[in-house]
């Protein structure tokens, strides 16, 4: 079973939550579909987006959300994200071992312009297109399929919490989504 700490351990805590990013790259093929791009991470083994801690290191204590965003673009698919629009925020709750409470609150970003050539990292191995159709769902974190297969279908804004028991391991135990309009600003 994948290690829930790796959302929580070590992470510099800004208050009542830890700050995280998270963000998909798309793009339309030329089969007319749109693509996302993934990459399967090096501890884990599992396919995601790029993104991670805001702030996780001193010399990026004072960054913001945008500046961990663009920094974590570098360093996991080595490009540089373009105008990214904010498609939601996330609440992930997670108990360790001796029963204390980690909150992570992860900003959810797409991008459909980024400047660079998307390589492997040492961090995101194989970084794939996949279409939803053929999304590696098994491949990924099992509550990825709840959300973010309704992400990619609705052109709306996502506000949710996952509460996860240690009893169920990496299936949230409570789940709590809210959808709006899209908000006007992209960064």
């Amino acid at each position: 079973m994948a290690d829930l700490s790796v959302f929580y351990k070590n992470d510099v805590s800004t208050g009542k939550y830890k700050i995280k990013t998270l963000c998909y790259l798309r793009r339309v093929n030329n089969r007319g579909e749109t693509e996302y791009l993934l990459g399967k991470h090096y501890k884990q083994g599992k396919w995601n987006g790029f993104g991670g801690k805001v702030g996780d290191k001193a010399e990026f204590k004072n960054e913001t959300i945008e500046e961990s965003l663009e920094r974590e673009g570098l360093e996991e698919f080595g490009i540089k994200v373009i105008k990214p629009q904010k498609r939601g925020i996330i609440l992930f709750v997670f108990y360790d071992e001796a029963g204390q409470e980690n909150k992570v609150l992860c900003h959810l970003f797409f991008a459909d312009q980024y400047e660079g050539e998307i390589t492997a990292s040492e961090e995101m191995l194989s970084p794939t297109w996949f279409t939803l159709g053929d999304m590696p769902w098994e491949e990924m974190w099992p509550n990825d399929r709840i959300w973010l297969e309704e992400v990619l279908k609705r052109d709306q804004f996502l506000k949710a919490d996952f509460k996860f028991d240690p009893a169920k391991g990496l299936i949230a135990s409570k789940t709590k989504m809210e959808w709006s309009p899209m908000p006007k600003k992209s960064y």
